[in-house]
């Protein structure tokens, strides 16, 4: 940390979301690396502590775990910064301790051979109750980000939906509600990480991309495939593409045709694309439609069951589904692909949708048995790139809730 006009990392990071979130994983990756990092500098050695195993750190927090303990009601604003609002921008200094969460595994107070002190970075999540079986055994992501030092505050299905429910996924701003757990030091990220936060890493991601067609694309249209639940990363990219493509234009290099396409795993079209409009006007874009990626809708002539339908095709988050299984299985099976069952699978699942057997009549012999792809649809004619969101780590989790609904046996659990 340090450095003149570099940004120091905050003393506590506080977000909210589902607790087998693939985005609460990465923060709490983040600011365990930053903790790891730290102790390095100022030669701190592991205690037995540390030698805990993960299962035994994270059932000890959930076993601690007081649901909304470190949640308080304050009527005068809450002191937790947005990523616009540099304030909590200090050096690390001997102030007071901090005061330790409840929950998640912590690290002591250690003082290195120079006499000052380290502070534990924080990360403080909102969730709703978690669910019986997840409390009773942890696993997936909800056991990786404890393990990684995640403080958990639960909250009611009805409060937190007063707190962050709403048509645009929540808002970027923290809700007064939320006291921050360090005044002036604290960091709010919405779910999903949906804020200026991730725009340095979308940059990154679509200077890597462009870097690799430029070279290996050979001229072919390229379609950037993203599954989407508050669809951070697609709108982020798409800005961040469109950018580089127009500088690559003046520049006079030879043009390259690429797009971005968002799956929507959560909610449906409409949803996507308000949480598009919303996230680009709250990070410094125009907030337009047509300022968004292109959406990968459901073929029109799907046999939908009752959810799904109300969805357009869509499926609904979260919930176990004969089709998503049946993705998940195939891509395993046939290509060896391990997608997880929240995001990638349900993406690949409307994907493939879009590749159709021709008929077996009608068509020449070569054709018969051929797929193809929809001419309606993003990906016609392009290559197919699919960004992986992460989550493998919530695969176990996930098969168990299949395994209750009756859609697997326990020989198929990983």
């Amino acid at each position: 940390d340090g450095g003149e006009g570099q940004m120091l990392f905050p003393d506590v990071v506080v977000s909210y979301g589902g607790p087998q979130s693939n985005a609460m994983v990465a923060i709490a990756a983040i600011v365990h690396s930053k903790n790891e990092e730290l102790k390095e500098i100022m030669g701190i050695r592991r205690t037995d502590d540390d030698e805990d195993s993960l299962l035994d750190i994270v059932q000890r927090g959930l076993d601690e775990l007081d649901p909304e303990t470190d949640f308080e009601e304050e009527d005068t604003g809450n002191d937790l910064l947005s990523m616009d609002e540099a304030a909590f921008i200090l050096e690390l200094d001997d102030e007071k301790d901090q005061q330790q969460g409840s929950t998640g595994s912590s690290f002591s107070q250690y003082s290195s051979f120079t006499g000052h002190r380290y502070k534990k970075k924080r990360f403080v999540y909102y969730t709703k109750k978690i669910p019986r079986y997840l409390r009773k055994q942890p696993n997936g992501n909800l056991l990786r980000a404890m393990s990684l030092g995640m403080e958990i505050v639960e909250l009611s299905n009805v409060r937190y939906a007063e707190l962050f429910g709403g048509d645009y996924g929540g808002s970027p701003i923290a809700p007064k509600e939320i006291k921050a757990p360090i005044p002036g030091r604290s960091l709010w990220i919405p779910q999903g990480g949906a804020c200026g936060v991730a725009v340095p890493g979308a940059r990154l991601l679509a200077k890597e991309i462009l870097t690799f067609w430029a070279k290996q694309g050979r001229d072919v249209p390229l379609s950037v495939c993203v599954p989407g639940g508050t669809c951070t990363t697609g709108m982020l990219l798409h800005r961040e593409m469109t950018a580089l493509l127009k500088q690559r234009e003046a520049e006079g290099q030879p043009e390259l045709d690429i797009q971005i396409v968002v799956v929507p795993c959560v909610g449906d079209d409409t949803y996507a694309m308000r949480q598009m409009m919303a996230l680009d006007e709250n990070t410094g874009g125009p907030g337009r439609a047509s300022d968004t990626p292109t959406i990968l809708r459901p073929h029109a002539d799907g046999n939908y069951g009752s959810s799904r339908r109300r969805l357009g095709g869509y499926f609904v988050f979260g919930e176990p589904a004969a089709a998503i299984l049946q993705t998940f299985q195939e891509m395993k099976e046939s290509h060896h692909v391990f997608l997880d069952l929240l995001y990638g699978a349900p993406a690949w699942s409307l994907l493939l949708q879009h590749w159709r057997a021709t008929p077996s009549n009608g068509v020449g012999k070569a054709l018969r048995g051929k797929r193809y792809i929809d001419d309606s649809c993003p990906i016609a004619g392009r290559q197919v790139m699919y960004v992986h969101s992460g989550g493998q780590e919530g695969i176990a989790s996930q098969l168990t809730r299949y395994k209750h609904k009756g859609l697997i046996d326990s020989s198929e659990l990983q």
